[in-house]
């Protein structure tokens, strides 16, 4: 009777913590130039976003930019200092997203990105402005584009481990009392 309430423990054990809250989504994002001087695209990740709910974007790296801008990718830009920073996600989808984040530094100068998606207005829009020196250079204007980064295997790591850990005990126990 004690190992199977020590085996009907372990298992409840392993559903509760399996059933914990999920992690922060991640978006890749990307636009090319429509209306700018620079042709190209730019690519990236925005991290640390909350599934249905508004929340403030946790990191955000660009991936790539057209190789007249001369920024270093991949480039990590710290949302902590920016001056707009709100991402709407409903059901995986980022539906309305402001960030306005200035001077960015890197080797050669300083950047800027913007990210306005505004359904009511409706606005659709990224920026990425160059600062080479003290002259504003190359800009990168287009409509953006979030596709979502799949989420790891639900239940992987210490919960699925608990989880697996639990279920064994209990197959080998049930197994042992139809063999005694």
């Amino acid at each position: 009777m004690k190992s199977m309430t020590l085996g009907a423990f372990a298992f409840m054990s392993a559903l509760v913590l399996a059933s914990t809250p999920g992690h922060a989504l991640t978006f890749d994002f990307s636009f090319t130039n429509v209306s700018g001087d620079t042709p190209g695209t730019v690519t990236g990740e925005i991290g640390g976003l909350v599934d249905n709910a508004t929340s403030k974007a946790g990191l955000i790296i660009i991936d790539s930019v057209p190789s007249a801008t001369h920024i270093l990718t991949p480039s990590l830009i710290f949302p902590a200092f920016a001056i707009d920073n709100s991402f709407t996600v409903a059901n995986g989808t980022i539906t309305s997203a402001l960030y306005v984040r200035f001077d960015v530094g890197f080797p050669e100068g300083m950047y800027s990105l913007n990210i306005n998606l505004n359904p009511s207005l409706p606005e659709n829009r990224a920026e990425l402005d160059v600062a080479i020196g003290f002259t504003s250079s190359p800009t990168v204007i287009g409509p953006i584009s979030f596709t979502l980064v799949p989420a790891p295997i639900v239940g992987a790591g210490l919960p699925g481990l608990i989880a697996a850990c639990g279920a064994l005990l209990v197959l080998a126990r049930r197994r042992r009392r139809l063999v005694v």
